[in-house]
């Protein structure tokens, strides 16, 4: 999740249209070497795959008010 962070996406919204080669890619080039690789992206898509499943089980899944849903609670 930190890297995730690190390269701005802070809600589940963004990440669960997000794509996990692109995520990898771009995780890659902030952290300036390729420390994800294949398993690491599969790691990024399972986190996909339960943002959407976290978003499809909200009632207010359909619509777009621009609510965050943060990954976890910040200090």
């Amino acid at each position: 999740v930190g890297y995730v962070e690190d390269i701005g996406i802070a809600d589940m919204k963004v990440l669960a249209a997000a794509d996990p080669a692109i995520l990898r890619l771009r995780i890659n080039a902030h952290l300036g070497e390729p420390r994800l690789n294949t398993k690491g992206q599969d790691a990024l898509a399972a986190m996909i795959a339960t943002a959407r499943e976290y978003l499809n089980k909200r009632p207010d899944a359909g619509e777009n008010d621009g609510t965050i849903v943060p990954f976890r609670a910040r200090d």
